[in-house]
């Protein structure tokens, strides 16, 4: 309650009080009791007005002091998320020049090293991204619908044996209309060149569900697998 509201307050009450004293005999021709209680009445009813005044007041501010408290956590929320993208951003950049610059940087005169640069950027996608165990990429001819390359990586030391009990019919046809499929026990992510003969997947166990923003990036290492897979192994390369 502000300090005027209850200054009014106090004077009507002091009025009501006192107004008896100041109101004897006949006022306009009203009897005194009648005028008396006229004045009370009258003092009442203006101590009514300036309540809801002050309750109308009360609710315009609480209004507006939701409608400011909203509007902060809704920029709070923008902000952690802002913070949140780009520390998503600076932990991945790296990333960009592991799997191109130190990739195509790297000698792939021969085959094995093809092979190594190939298990290299899955490596990245297996570990830094995916967060999972092991991963593999599955390069299918579409026409044929035979494998024509396979690697897998697995963080085991030991590198164990990674069965991929997947049929490649089944790749094709589960993601043929979406690229990425989440399954009970593999999660899959196929290249987004559906003209191509040759089509790239990226399989993963159903160890740790995969966020959209992970999903994202790791589409761009499939694509990137499938350029690189192309270039590599079916275009002859010249020396300079």
């Amino acid at each position: 309650m502000s300090l005027f509201t209850k200054l009014v307050y106090f004077i009507l009450f002091v009025l009501l009080i006192i107004h008896p004293h100041f109101i004897t005999g006949h006022v306009l021709y009203l009897p005194q009791a009648y005028a008396q209680s006229l004045a009370s009445l009258l003092i009442l009813l203006i101590a009514f007005i300036v309540y809801k005044l002050h309750q109308s007041d009360l609710h315009k501010v609480k209004t507006e002091k939701g409608r400011l408290e909203r509007q902060l956590h809704l920029s709070t929320d923008r902000l952690l998320s802002a913070y949140q993208y780009i520390g998503l951003v600076n932990r991945r950049l790296p990333l960009l020049n592991q799997v191109t610059t130190k990739l195509l940087n790297r000698s792939y005169a021969t085959k094995k090293s093809k092979k190594v640069i190939m298990t290299e950027l899955l490596a990245t996608a297996v570990v830094s991204l995916a967060r999972s165990s092991w991963g593999a990429f599955r390069f299918i001819e579409v026409r044929s619908n035979k494998v024509i390359s396979e690697f897998i990586f697995s963080k085991n030391s030991k590198k164990r044996e990674v069965k991929l009990n997947l049929s490649n019919s089944d790749l094709l046809s589960s993601t043929k209309k979406n690229n990425f499929i989440s399954r009970a026990k593999e999660q899959i992510l196929r290249t987004s060149d559906r003209n191509s003969a040759i089509q790239c997947f990226l399989i993963l166990p159903q160890e740790e569900e995969l966020k959209q923003s992970d999903i994202s990036i790791l589409q761009s290492l499939v694509d990137q697998a499938q350029i690189l897979y192309q270039y590599l192994f079916f275009h002859k390369l010249a020396s300079v």
